[in-house]
C-alpha cells in the first residue's frame, strides 16, 4: 500500500499581507496527477501510463441553458474566493515504445540498422528511431513501414487510439446534468459520450471501475461500446443497472448480464 505522505510533502508557507499566483493547474489536480503517475507506472514493468493532458470541464459559458442560474453565485457579497464552476478531467494513455526495443533485441537488430531506411536530405543517417523508441516521438505512416518491415510493429501495436474529431481543445464546455438526484457526482452523458468517441472505435470494451450512476455504461450503449463497470455501493449499482437496461427495448437480454447477487 501506497501512503500519500509517502509521495507528497506539501509545505505551507503563512503570509500576513498579500496573495501569490501560481501559474499551474490546482494543487489538488497537481497531486492527483504524481500520485497516478506512481501508481499507474508501477503496475506492469514494461507499460507506463504517462500523462498526457489536464482538460477543464467548463460548466459557465455563454450559450449554457445554467448560465443564469451560476450567475447567481458570483455576485454574492461575502466572497473571499472564486466560486468553482469547472471540473478537471486527467488524461492518460499508454506508452507501447518497449515494445520496439524488446523487439528490437530479440530479433538482434540495431538501431542504425533501422535508421538507415530514412536518410537525411543530405544522405546522412538521423535519430528518428532511436526517438520513436525511447517514447519521444511516436511513429508516423511513412516511419512505420521501416519498423515494420524490420520489427513486425505495426502503428496499431505502438500508437494509442485517439480519433480527432477536431472539434476540441483543452477546455470543454458542458452543462452539469440535470438528472441528479440520486448520484451527487453524476456526470453529463454528452461529456463521456465524447471522452469515448475520441479514443475508442465500435464494439471496444470500455471499463468504467467506480460506475456511480451509471453514466458510462449508458454512453457506452448510445455509442455501440461494450462496457464493464465496477461499484461497490449496492444503491448505486442498482441505480446504474436501472439507468442501463432502460436504453434498451428488450431488457431481457441484457439482464442475463447483471448478476442477481451483488458482490
Amino acid at each position: 500500500m501506497i501512503e500519500k505522505h509517502s509521495i507528497i510533502k506539501l509545505r505551507i508557507e503563512k503570509q500576513s499581507k498579500g496573495v501569490k499566483f501560481i501559474h499551474q493547474p490546482n494543487k489538488s489536480a497537481s497531486c492527483a496527477v504524481l500520485l497516478l503517475s506512481v501508481i499507474f507506472n508501477s503496475t506492469h514493468p514494461n507499460n507506463s501510463l504517462p500523462f498526457k493532458q489536464f482538460i477543464i470541464w467548463n460548466k459557465r459559458f455563454d450559450v449554457s441553458s445554467k448560465k443564469g442560474f451560476l450567475d447567481g453565485f458570483i455576485v454574492r457579497e461575502k466572497l473571499n474566493n472564486w466560486n468553482k464552476m469547472a471540473e478537471y478531467i486527467l488524461f492518460y494513455t499508454f506508452d507501447n515504445s518497449w515494445k520496439l526495443k524488446e523487439e528490437r533485441k530479440k530479433r538482434n537488430i540495431s538501431q542504425q540498422t533501422i535508421q538507415r531506411e530514412i536518410l537525411s536530405k543530405n544522405g546522412n543517417i538521423t535519430g528518428w528511431y532511436s526517438n520513436i523508441e525511447t517514447g519521444k516521438n511516436l511513429p508516423t505512416k511513412e516511419t512505420i513501414k521501416p519498423i515494420t518491415k524490420h520489427l513486425g510493429l505495426t502503428i496499431e501495436d505502438l500508437v494509442p487510439k485517439y480519433h480527432n474529431l477536431k472539434k476540441d481543445h483543452s477546455v470543454w464546455n458542458y452543462d452539469f446534468d440535470n438528472d441528479k438526484k440520486e448520484h451527487e457526482t453524476q456526470k453529463p452523458i454528452s461529456l463521456i459520450e465524447n471522452i469515448i468517441s475520441h479514443t475508442t472505435d465500435e464494439n471496444d470494451i470500455v471499463l468504467d471501475c467506480f460506475m456511480g450512476s451509471g453514466t458510462t455504461g449508458v454512453a457506452c450503449k448510445n455509442l455501440k461500446r461494450k462496457f464493464i463497470g465496477i461499484e461497490k455501493e449496492k444503491k448505486f449499482f442498482e441505480l446504474s443497472k436501472n439507468r442501463i437496461l432502460g436504453q434498451y427495448n428488450k431488457e431481457s437480454d441484457l439482464k442475463n448480464h447483471f448478476d442477481k447477487k451483488f458482490y
